[in-house]
């Protein structure tokens, strides 16, 4: 064993070490930011004054006439910013190389910048690498050489790509050359492409993850190759603020239902069917109020989010488009009732006073049963495993222009507590019983695109159901960004809700007939079998989709939405070279063992990786011991 030990320690005084670092650097290209910025003077103002016009409507006491979204505009960052400024990077590689030439003068550092967005660009970046260091390489054979790589975001994958040319390298593999180690910081890791290859290591090699445990890019969103379109989607999906005139439907309802539950009374006599006006009051009520309510529907369906276009989906717009016809047909169920309400009135009215209950004018209300069929019908073709479901999952994946995208190796990096006011929010928000989701959304995002590459990565050759997880993932990136969204529609579901008996609960059983929080039964009414039957289908699917989103409630801290996840974590990841990952880098060449052998003690944050003199005096003749130690440790 000391035979051995000696000959490690003797390997580590001569070996030459290259530490590469690989990073990534835009080519030139046009700046939209001012003209984004131009477009945006020119819109405000309009929105502006539309808000202005609708908030003095809704201040009129009693009376909300618009149902209008609260949006907050985004303060998250909104571009990858990280590679504007390596100077910090570079200050910590200027401190490697001096600590790698006192074991060693002919060691040395390199830095290697690339602009390729792409899985076949980086292939060709890490070919431009090996010629790199081959041309530094050349002159260190028959020499004991380690490389050392440092990956920064998508630079591991390129580094990745390196050791597998290196690995397959006949002069490579015949030298005393080995890579070293690998260090990642905020690296996405693929399961079957971009995939280190360890033979390069020659059995002395170790890899090490670091990242930001709120990175959505390094988590999801580089998962996905070319994303720039999924990017736009993300950022345009809440780009619309949404705005209804429910003052009147709600009016419409309390004059409909005033009419059903104050009933009707008939005197006998010739002018009988004077009586009867009512009833055409509330014909006309109806008819307006299904108009309104479908002018609201294809609002929504128009302007619900910017990537999901329902009346693209053909099963969809099978339904949809027959929404102008709704109107007619429950004016003809609406005629029908009436005919009949008329007929036994005026059989009645012959001989005595007659009364029509609320129970007897209930059935007027069958006419809605068209209206609620086709909002039924409509969220109905949307479910997932139908041809609808399948259309929808296509056109999300297809406004996202996903063509391919990459399993996760499953393997979990050592996350860096590097947002401190980030944590903080997250902790206040704990405390208020309202935890953050983030971390939760990202581990299901990562999870669904597991699903989706099961059996391959490229889209078009994808089955349906592995679409759908893919559709899942893209959609839930999205829905941190539509909070405002969210709660719109439940206001609305709140305001105008599709179970009949809480809406007559509200509007009549305590103003109009004077018995608050009665159940309808007691005050005569008993809706028709047939509008039962509606409105329960039409609530089952409502529910349906309210279950999606309440399981995907991702609820974030203060002002944090995907933007803030996919950019300022991203940027913050690589904006410095936080000290455990010099002190990782300080191991794997040997200096910090190096260090310690001349006295040094070594002191760690997540600031900054420094030595301090110890109490020890400094021995000059200290030579590296990183393999004596694994040596000793492997004893």
């Amino acid at each position: 064993m000391g035979a051995q030990q000696s000959e490690e320690t003797h390997q580590q005084i001569n070996a030459r070490q290259l530490v590469v670092m690989v990073r990534f650097k835009p080519a030139g290209g046009l700046d939209t930011s001012s003209a984004a910025g131009l477009m945006g003077d020119i819109t405000n103002p309009i929105e502006g004054a539309a808000s202005a016009i609708e908030s003095a409507a809704a201040s009129i006491p009693g009376l909300n006439m618009f149902l209008t979204e609260e949006k907050k505009e985004t303060e998250s960052e909104k571009e990858y910013k990280y590679h504007e400024d390596y100077s910090d990077w570079d200050k910590m590689l200027d401190k490697i190389k001096e600590g790698i030439q006192q074991m060693n003068p002919e060691s040395d550092v390199e830095k290697f910048e690339f602009s390729s967005t792409d899985a076949d660009g980086r292939k060709n970046d890490a070919k431009e690498l090996k010629t790199k260091i081959d041309s530094k390489m050349s002159s260190w054979k028959k020499y004991t050489s380690f490389i050392h790589f440092i990956g920064l975001g998508q630079g591991g994958n390129v580094a990745n790509e390196c050791t597998d040319l290196l690995a397959k390298d006949d002069t490579f593999k015949s030298e005393k050359w080995a890579v070293k180690s690998v260090v990642y910081m905020a690296a996405p890791q693929y399961k079957n492409v971009h995939v280190l290859n360890k033979a390069s290591m020659k059995g002395k090699g170790a890899v090490f993850s670091f990242g930001n445990q709120y990175d959505l890019t390094q988590n999801a969103i580089d998962y996905f190759d070319d994303n720039e379109k999924l990017l736009t989607l993300i950022k345009d999906s809440n780009k619309n603020a949404l705005s209804l005139a429910v003052g009147k439907v709600k009016m419409r309802l309390v004059k409909i239902l005033a009419i059903v539950l104050g009933g009707l009374h008939i005197s006998a006599g010739p002018d009988a069917l004077k009586d009867l006006d009512k009833i055409d009051e509330v014909k006309d009520e109806i008819k307006g109020l299904i108009d309104d309510i479908l002018g609201f529907i294809k609002k929504l369906i128009d302007e619900g989010t910017s990537f999901v276009k329902l009346d693209e989906i053909p099963d969809f717009k099978n339904i949809s488009s027959g929404y102008d016809a709704i109107p007619n047909k429950c004016a003809d169920e609406l005629m029908a009732t009436i005919d009949a309400i008329k007929n036994k009135a005026v059989d009645g009215a012959k001989h005595a006073n007659l009364s029509l209950g609320p129970s007897d004018l209930a059935g007027v209300l069958n006419c809605l049963c068209p209206l609620f069929d086709a909002i039924g019908g409509s969220l109905g073709v949307l479910k997932p495993n139908t041809k609808g479901g399948e259309d929808l999952a296509k056109q999300i994946i297809d406004e996202a222009g996903v063509k391919k995208v990459f399993a996760p190796s499953g393997d979990m990096p050592t996350y860096l507590n590097i947002d401190k006011e980030y944590i903080d929010k997250a902790v206040e928000a704990a405390k208020k019983n309202e935890p953050d989701m983030s971390v939760v959304l990202i581990t299901k995002v990562n999870g669904l695109i597991a699903k989706a590459t099961e059996k391959t990565n490229e889209v078009k050759d994808m089955d349906a159901e592995h679409k759908q997880h893919l559709a899942d993932a893209i959609a839930c990136l999205s829905l941190p960004m539509l909070p405002s969204k969210k709660d719109f529609y439940a206001k609305l579901v709140k305001l105008m809700p599709f179970d009949l008996q809480k809406l007559t609960e509200e509007y009549t059983g305590g103003n109009l007939m004077g018995k608050a929080g009665s159940p309808l039964e007691s005050i005569g009414i008993k809706f028709p079998d047939k509008l039962n039957t509606s409105v329960a289908n039409t609530d089952a699917e409502m529910n349906r989709v309210k279950g999606y989103f309440d399981k995907n409630n991702f609820k974030m801290a203060d002002k944090i939405d995907s933007l803030y996840l996919i950019y300022n974590s991203h940027n913050l990841a690589l904006k410095k070279a936080y000290g455990p990952i010099h002190q990782c880098i300080d191991r794997q060449t040997g200096y910090l063992t190096y260090q310690k052998a001349k006295g040094f003690d070594n002191e760690c944050s997540l600031e900054e990786n420094k030595y301090n003199q110890g109490t020890k005096n400094e021995k000059e003749d200290a030579m590296p011991t990183t393999e004596v130690k694994k040596e000793k440790t492997a004893a």
